[in-house]
């Protein structure tokens, strides 16, 4: 051991004694001169501010203000403002592409959607039952945001006050600690006996503390800027010095209950430099407070009382409204599946709220939360968030007489967005009577059209595939190996089952139902064989055995004589609309500017 070690040893000797007895060394020099390095592109200024991009163009003053007059139809204008609102609102699905040619198209779909509304108005046909009964639901809805527009978010702006306190809290730090629970009143019991000092901090954190990631013992956080926290949350900490208790709030990890240990000063850039962020910061928590007191009042003046039992109950049922999940290929997606929890039928009688002469239960709750749309949906997956979206579902129709008592039903907001739910409505009924009534599609017709694309209706691929997991690497592999000897699936699930695991399942899947391993099951795999994937975030892993391969085949007429006279009648529709369009049209002054859309900055207005 010691002779091989000498040798590499005497070799670096010998290498830095010939260093030092031969010349200098000379620093190594390109044979030919290296290319000067590309200048550095300065930032492309705009009134002397580095200039933003609107879709890869930089701003530079081309684009047309909000209130730029881009056409009209009789005596009805639309703005760059109003183009910005209805691009952003219509579904992306239909949306044409924001070129040129999509940009005019888009615009011309504005000309003809008031040709409508002027054609519809002019007939003036009488609103049916459905539609008056329409009518008076959006009325009531109108009422109740405008209410909502009037009474609180348009008042409910910070004072310069409550501003430069705000700032005041950004010139310090806190040393905070934090004790967490999933129960709300054991949290609420801890902090009125840690105020009368019946039990001490370091007792009520090792006792019943559930927080897995604090800095330290006794729920450390560390210190602590404001900005760490909800700015309702943060608001009242920061007011708190060091040895007082915060009230308990919930968040992601449960309910918590903040400790301030200590305080010391930190610098914060110019108030005029975050003022914007702070108003910002303050606007939903004054909001907050004047939607509770406006439905503090209108739950005294109908005398409603909570089921807090019940609303606890199901509340932890829900989960997170549109998650975000990890999909096959590794990347972040927004689930809009949509789904809730299912609730067996006396479960949904269980009451959530009464008052005089009415009451609300859970199934009535469920419909109408359902019937919102996913994105739009508001997480209930709290006591508080349950109870505040079941505020908002009783006491919209009281809402909306308040808005009456207060004379909000002449509010030009109100009146424009009511208004315009009629034209919708008389809309329909021209289009129904103008267009659809006069459709009729022979059996010869669709039978022409069915032969002639009939490679438009093929079934979509399928396939019958096993997912069995196993926790370990080596598990999934000898399982994997049973496999591919030919072991049936079904009965490893079946041993799996009467060992009393629930290790996975054989399912059916089309093509258009998009799922996890979809590229494996369609594109990659073969009947019969066998793949491993994983592990998962729980460290899992699974066999995927593909069963059985359906690559489609031809449908016959009568499986699709349903959507082929879909199909004609839209066609058809389409032919008869543009005629009635082109009928009306001259019957009105339309004046429209399509060289100006291209200096239209599209962007979403909410993000102004």
């Amino acid at each position: 051991m010691k002779l091989r070690l000498l040798a590499p040893l005497g070799l670096l000797l010998l290498g830095s004694v010939a260093l030092a007895a031969g010349p200098a060394p000379q620093p190594w020099k390109p044979s030919k001169p290296l290319p000067a390095p590309p200048p550095t592109q300065a930032p492309l200024l705009y009134q002397g501010r580095p200039a933003t991009y609107v879709d890869g163009v930089p701003d530079t003053g081309q684009f047309l203000p909000d209130s730029a007059f881009l056409g009209r139809v009789n005596d009805r204008r639309f703005t760059v403002r109003q183009f910005r609102e209805a691009w952003f609102s219509s579904y992306a699905e239909y949306r044409p592409r924001p070129d040129s040619a999509g940009r005019v198209e888009f615009l011309n779909s504005m000309v003809n959607k008031e040709v409508l509304a002027h054609t519809a108005l002019a007939a003036d046909r009488p609103l049916d039952f459905e539609d008056r009964a329409t009518l008076r639901e959006h009325t009531q809805r109108v009422l109740s945001n405008v209410a909502f527009q009037r009474l609180v978010a348009d008042s409910a702006q910070p004072s310069e006050q409550e501003i430069q306190h705000a700032y005041a809290q950004r010139r310090f730090q806190l040393r905070l600690q934090h004790l967490v629970s999933h129960d709300r009143a054991l949290i609420e019991r801890l902090r009125a006996d840690l105020a009368a000092g019946r039990i001490t901090w370091s007792e009520a954190v090792k006792k019943h503390s559930i927080a897995k990631q604090d800095r330290g013992p006794d729920g450390e956080l560390g210190w602590m800027v404001r900005n760490a926290f909800d700015p309702q949350v943060a608001l009242g900490i920061y007011d708190l010095a060091p040895g007082q208790y915060s009230q308990v709030f919930e968040d992601r990890e449960g309910y918590q209950l903040v400790r301030v240990a200590d305080r010391r000063p930190a610098s914060a850039p110019p108030l005029e430099t975050v003022r914007s962020s702070i108003v910002s910061d303050l606007a939903p928590a004054a909001i907050a407070k004047r939607v509770e007191a406006m439905r503090s009042m209108l739950r005294a003046r109908i005398g409603m009382t909570y089921d807090s039992t019940n609303i606890a109950w199901a509340s932890r049922l829900f989960g997170e409204t549109a998650p975000m999940r990890t999909d096959e290929e590794g990347k972040q997606v927004i689930d809009i599946s949509g789904a809730m929890p299912e609730f067996a039928p006396a479960d949904t009688a269980r009451m959530l709220a009464r008052w005089n002469g009415g009451s609300f239960t859970l199934g009535l709750f469920l419909d109408t939360y359902r019937a919102i749309p996913v994105p739009q949906r508001m997480n209930v997956n709290s006591f508080d968030a349950f109870r505040s979206a079941l505020d908002g579902f009783v006491l919209e129709p009281w809402t909306a007489k308040l808005a009456l008592e207060r004379r909000l039903d002449r509010d030009p907001l109100a009146v424009g967005l009511i208004e315009r739910k009629r034209e919708e409505l008389l809309v329909e009924h021209l289009f129904q009577d103008s267009v659809q009534s006069k459709i009729w599609i022979s059996a010869a017709e669709r039978h022409q059209y069915y032969e002639s694309r009939l490679r438009e209706f093929f079934s979509w691929r399928k396939v019958r595939f096993a997912a069995i997991v196993r926790s370990t690497r080596a598990a999934a592999d000898s399982l994997a190996e049973r496999l591919r000897q030919g072991e049936d699936a079904a009965a490893v699930l079946r041993a799996d089952s009467l060992a009393g695991m629930r290790s996975g399942a054989i399912q059916e899947r089309r093509e258009d139902e998009h799922g996890a391993y979809q590229k494996a099951l369609f594109e990659e795999m073969k009947p019969g064989q066998v793949s491993i994937v994983g592990p998962d975030r729980q460290g899992d892993y699974m066999a995927l055995q593909l069963l059985t391969y359906d690559p489609g085949h031809q449908l016959p007429y009568e499986e699709v004589e349903s959507l082929v006279d879909e199909s004609l009648q839209n066609i058809q529709a389409e032919k008869l609309l543009k005629e009635l369009l082109a009928r009306h049209r001259k019957d009105c002054a339309i004046e429209v500017h399509p060289e100006l859309v291209m200096r239209i900055r599209l962007v979403d207005p909410v993000l102004d």
